[in-house]
C-alpha cells in the first residue's frame, strides 16, 4: 500500500486540538506518509510545534487566518491553495475545526483536492447562538459538507448533532479522539501555587472561554466554601474570559480559594489535582476526560459530546447538568468526603483510559483517508461522499 500525502489545516494549533493533530501527525508519519501541518501563524502550542518538527515525514507552515469569520478569509484562502499549488500535490486535505475545515475544502474545490472535515464540535452547538445565527451556521456547514469525500465526527452524539442540521448520512463518519500522555516538567508545585498540601484540589484545564463555563466551578466553590474551608479549585488555561472570572471571585468572596496557574504543562496540573471538573455547555469530545483518566482521577463533568463515550457516570466519575452550580457543589462535597470512592473511580478510570491511545483515533482515520485515495484512484477527483461502512 502506497504512502499519502496529507494537507491538514487548523486554524488556532495551541488547543486540545493541536494535540490531536500532532497525534495524527506523528502516527501517520511513523508508518511512512508525509503530513503537512498548516496553521495560524500566532496560535501555536510549543510542545505540539517541537513535537511535530522533530518528526521525519512533518512539515509545518504558518499562514496568516484567524478563528472568527471575516473578509480577510478571502485572503486566507488565496494563500492555502497557493501552498497545495506549491507544495502538493496532496492525496487529501484534511480541514481540523471550523476555520480549517471551511477553508481545507474550498482550497480542495480550487485545486482539485479531495478533502475531509472534522469539527471537533460543531459551533452549531454553541448554547448561546441566537436562532437566527444557528440557522446560518447550519446552512454553511450543510453547503461546505457537500464539498467534503467524509465528514467525520469524534463522537455519536456529534454525528447525531450533523443529522439533526442536515448534513447526510453517507457523509458522517465517527472516529474517537485518542491522545497519548502529554510530556511533564514537573516545576508545578502546590507551594508555588500558594496551595496547602492538605487542601482537597478540584482542577479545570482549558480555554477560559463561555463555551467551558468556569464560573458555574467558581460559583460551586463559593457554595461548597459554606460546608468545609479545604478544598481549593485550580483553573489552568488562558483566554478572553479570564477578567470576568476574577471579577467572580472577588464577588463570590473566593479569591483565596480559586488559583488562576495560566497556561501550564496539563499532567503536571493533574498531579496537584484530586478531581477534575469539567462543566462544559457543549463539547465535541474533549481531550481533558481523556487526560485525567490517564492521570488516574474521578471526573465530575456534563453530559455533553462524546463525554458519554469517555467518562462512565458512577464508575469512573460523576455527571451533573449544564449550568447547575448546586449540583457540582454538592457532587463535589460528596467526591470529597469520601477518599475511597475517589480512588476506586481514579482506578477504574485509568484502566478505561487504555482505550483512548492514538491507535484509536490513527487506525480508523487511515482507513477513511485510503478508501479516499481508493475512490479518487477509480473516479478521477469528482467530489462525492464516501460509500456507506467502508470507514467503520
Amino acid at each position: 500500500m502506497r504512502a499519502l500525502r496529507i494537507g491538514m489545516v487548523v486554524e488556532s494549533f495551541d488547543t486540545g486540538v493541536a494535540r490531536l493533530v500532532a497525534v495524527l501527525a506523528q502516527g501517520l508519519a511513523a508508518q511512512g506518509h508525509r503530513v503537512d501541518v498548516v496553521h495560524a501563524m500566532d496560535k501555536v502550542d510549543p510542545a505540539c510545534r517541537d513535537r511535530l518538527l522533530a518528526t521525519p515525514g512533518v512539515r509545518l507552515f504558518p499562514l496568516p487566518m484567524v478563528r472568527a469569520p471575516r473578509p480577510g478569509d478571502l485572503a486566507a484562502l488565496a494563500r492555502l491553495v497557493a501552498h497545495v499549488r506549491r507544495h502538493g500535490p496532496y492525496d487529501l486535505l484534511h480541514g481540523h475545526s471550523s476555520k480549517g475545515g471551511a477553508l481545507a475544502r474550498l482550497a480542495g474545490l480550487l485545486t482539485g483536492t479531495p478533502s475531509l472535515y472534522t469539527p471537533h464540535a460543531f459551533y452549531t452547538l454553541a448554547p448561546e447562538l441566537a436562532p437566527a445565527e444557528r440557522s446560518a451556521y447550519a446552512a454553511v456547514e450543510r453547503l461546505l459538507a457537500r464539498l467534503a469525500r467524509a465528514v467525520v465526527c469524534s463522537s455519536e452524539v456529534e454525528r447525531r448533532h450533523a443529522l439533526a442540521i442536515g448534513i447526510p448520512s453517507e457523509r458522517l463518519w465517527v472516529v474517537p479522539n485518542g491522545i497519548d500522555p502529554s510530556p511533564r516538567d514537573g516545576t508545578l508545585t502546590r507551594a508555588a501555587l500558594g496551595i496547602p498540601d492538605h487542601a482537597l484540589v478540584v482542577g479545570a484545564v482549558g480555554r477560559l472561554a463561555p463555551q467551558k463555563r468556569i464560573d458555574t466551578l467558581v460559583r460551586a466553590i463559593a457554595m461548597i466554601r459554606g460546608h468545609r474551608d479545604d478544598v481549593w479549585a485550580l483553573v489552568v488555561g488562558d483566554g478572553a474570559e479570564l477578567p470576568g472570572l476574577r471579577e467572580l471571585c472577588r464577588d463570590l468572596g473566593v479569591t483565596d480559594r480559586v488559583v488562576f496557574a495560566g497556561r501550564q504543562p496539563c499532567q503536571d496540573a493533574l498531579a496537584l489535582t484530586d478531581i477534575l471538573a469539567q462543566p462544559s455547555a457543549y463539547e465535541g469530545f474533549s481531550l481533558m476526560p481523556l487526560e485525567a483518566m490517564q492521570a488516574g482521577l474521578p471526573i465530575v463533568c456534563t453530559d455533553v459530546g462524546g463525554v458519554a463515550e469517555s467518562v462512565v457516570d458512577g464508575v469512573t466519575g460523576l455527571v451533573v447538568p449544564v449550568g447547575d452550580p448546586i449540583a457540582l457543589a454538592r457532587t463535589l462535597l460528596d467526591l470529597c468526603a469520601d477518599p475511597g470512592r475517589r480512588l476506586a473511580m481514579g482506578q477504574a478510570a485509568r484502566e478505561r483510559a487504555a482505550l483512548f491511545g492514538p491507535e484509536a483515533m490513527l487506525t480508523p482515520m487511515l482507513q477513511i483517508y485510503r478508501t479516499v485515495a481508493r475512490q479518487v484512484a477509480a473516479e478521477g477527483t469528482r467530489v462525492g461522499g464516501l460509500e456507506p461502512g467502508q470507514a467503520n
